[in-house]
């Protein structure tokens, strides 16, 4: 046999006998989870769960609710405080609304009246006079002479100027009445006197003026 072939047998022979000899790892064997714990059946069981059971607290352990502190009015000195407190309480007392939309009816009829009354007396200068020109236009075309007794420009001014006068004192009691009636349903500013506010007599004035606009203006 060629000696070289001869090597190639052995050297195969080697590797095969070198393959055989590797050591066999056995299979991994499964070992099963263990199952849980079987129970008998009990319907009874099936019905009853503590942990879905309402829990019972006694009255004592419920916190009372707190009712909001109620502001004094009279504690208010600045407008924005004024502004919340009338929206938030005023607004929301049915009571107080009422009152203050018949105030506010009775102050526009008195105004109305006052007004149309003016107007009558200006009118009535205004028909005097051309009424009375026309009478002595008539009177003069047959000869005769006419004696006027139209008032004068300075009597018409001083019955107009007499008029306002007494309506302007109409509007201050009514006015004054009015305070007296936003005192009574608390109304910021109006609980107070001018002695009593930290400001000079016209920011009282001023303010009280304010609230009078939002109160037209919610009602």
């Amino acid at each position: 046999m060629d000696p070289r072939l001869a090597q190639i047998l052995k050297d195969l022979n080697d590797s095969t006998s070198s393959s055989s000899s590797i050591t066999q790892v056995p299979a991994t064997q499964f070992t099963p989870p263990p199952q849980p714990h079987q129970q008998s059946y009990d319907p009874r069981l099936q019905l009853y769960h503590p942990e879905r059971q309402a829990q019972y607290v006694h009255p004592a352990a419920v916190a009372p609710s707190v009712a909001p502190e109620r502001i004094d009015p009279r504690s208010i000195t600045r407008w924005p405080a004024a502004l919340k407190y009338i929206t938030a309480v005023i607004t929301t007392n049915p009571g107080a609304m009422d009152r203050l939309k018949k105030m506010k009816t009775h102050q526009r009829d008195h105004e109305k009246q006052w007004w149309a009354g003016r107007e009558a007396i200006i009118k009535r200068h205004s028909n005097s006079s051309s009424n009375q020109l026309a009478m002595n236009s008539v009177l003069q075309s047959f000869g005769i002479a006419s004696k006027s007794t139209e008032l004068t420009a300075k009597e018409k001014e001083e019955e107009l100027k007499t008029y306002d006068e007494k309506v302007h004192r109409a509007t201050e009691q009514m006015y004054k009445s009015m305070a007296e009636d936003l005192k009574k349903l608390d109304i910021p500013f109006f609980v107070i006197s001018e002695a009593e506010f930290d400001g000079t007599k016209e920011e009282f004035t001023d303010i009280r003026k304010k609230v009078v606009e939002l109160l037209d203006d919610l009602t």
